[in-house]
């Protein structure tokens, strides 16, 4: 009798071609909140910061997770992200956007270079040996 509800079933709802692939993204959302860099540190909310002599606006930020933390200067003006990544690693930080994607190596000493950067929502991500190590959360420009 409960081949029969089995077969019932799939009949009524067969599984999904995609369903190992569909469990295999939730499986790697295991770490999630371990590798989330959360921000620590926005220097557009702090009132101490001023405006450059050169008109420009230098953002500073700070995310930090258990893994990696991320410090950065954002130039608005220029659309680039200066920063660096600590402790130092031997991979690359990818910046993920709606407009799409870049990647650059990590320095010697974790700094990395962004230009041309668009605007809207943005996150970085630290990739070493094909892995996520660390997620900031989404910032804009």
């Amino acid at each position: 009798m409960l081949d029969a509800v089995r077969k019932g079933i799939a009949w009524l709802h067969p599984e999904p071609d995609n369903l190992a692939e569909c469990a295999s993204g939730l499986y790697s959302l295991r770490t999630l909140d371990g590798e989330l860099a959360a921000l620590a540190y926005d220097s557009s909310v702090d009132e101490t910061i001023s405006v450059r002599s050169t008109g420009t606006l230098t953002r500073v930020l700070s995310f930090e997770a258990d893994a990696a933390t991320f410090e950065m200067e954002v130039d608005d003006r220029l659309r680039t992200i200066i920063g660096q990544v600590v402790p130092p690693m031997d991979g690359h930080v990818e910046l993920q956007g709606t407009a799409g994607s870049q990647t650059t190596e990590l320095g010697a000493i974790g700094s990395f270079e962004f230009t041309n950067i668009p605007t809207g929502p943005l996150h970085l991500r630290v990739i070493v040996d094909e892995q996520v190590v660390a997620t900031t959360e989404f910032f804009t420009l």
